[in-house]
């Protein structure tokens, strides 16, 4: 063999070696009480090493979610949230021996938050004070409102002479 072949030969073997540590990961998500998929929940998978966020997916109707690109060996974080729902969290350790498809199934457990008070404040737009009427001008206020006038347009029976 010539010195042509061997250097294709040792450029094939090191262009493919990275692409066979390469993972995809795949999943799905279950409520664990009732057992049924859950659909558009928060997926997002993280490099435990530098803590830094990889890629985010929502489920799909079938509770299932499938990262697009390949991941090299490493440890990863793999979250799922949804509100109802306690956040999933699972170490992923991703080697070089390990599968071209990583399938994860993580189960989520259903939490129901009770509130024990909600306060609304309403702020009137309008309000009658016996023989006066106070109009809150910043609530009919726009971005491209240059006078007075044109504020005072946008309110139901003022008319500027």
């Amino acid at each position: 063999m010539n010195n042509t072949n061997y250097f294709f030969c040792l450029l094939f073997v090191f262009c493919t070696l990275p692409s066979f540590s390469q993972t995809h990961i795949k999943g799905i998500a279950i409520d664990v009480a009732e057992n049924k998929k859950v659909a558009n929940a928060m997926v997002s998978l993280y490099n435990d090493t530098n803590n830094k966020i990889q890629e985010y997916k929502l489920t799909n109707t079938n509770g299932a979610f499938s990262f697009a690109k390949l991941y090299n060996e490493g440890i990863y974080r793999l979250e799922i949230s949804k509100i109802g729902y306690e956040k999933s969290v699972q170490k992923i350790i991703i080697g070089t021996s390990q599968d071209k498809i990583l399938d994860v199934e993580t189960q989520l457990i259903p939490n129901d938050y009770l509130l024990e008070e909600i306060t609304i404040n309403v702020e009137n737009d309008i309000v009658v004070k016996q023989d006066t009427i106070l109009y809150n001008i910043d609530r009919f206020r726009g971005k491209h409102d240059e006078s007075l006038e044109e504020v005072l347009a946008k309110i139901g029976g003022f008319k500027i002479l």
